[in-house]
């Protein structure tokens, strides 16, 4: 679904850069690229715009990280 998209707004995805991030713990998913079974190894946590998401939602790798942040200042 996401490659017929892609293909239709000629935004072509960069698998080198492309991650699999499972949330929840029950239906496994399989992910597939160009019709190739995409297999980059499953992440649990993934940065972007500076916001911690992790795969099961939970802020806490948000807050050890501002943690180590406000540590570092006063070092």
């Amino acid at each position: 679904m996401l490659m017929e998209w892609s293909k239709q707004w000629l935004l072509a995805f960069n698998t080198d850069k492309c991650k699999v991030m499972h949330i929840g713990y029950e239906l496994p998913t399989v992910q597939t690229v160009s019709d190739e079974k995409y297999n980059s190894g499953n992440i649990t946590v993934e940065k972007d715009f500076g916001v911690y998401i992790t795969s099961d939602l939970k802020p806490m790798e948000q807050c050890i990280q501002a943690a180590k942040k406000a540590r570092q200042c006063w070092q």
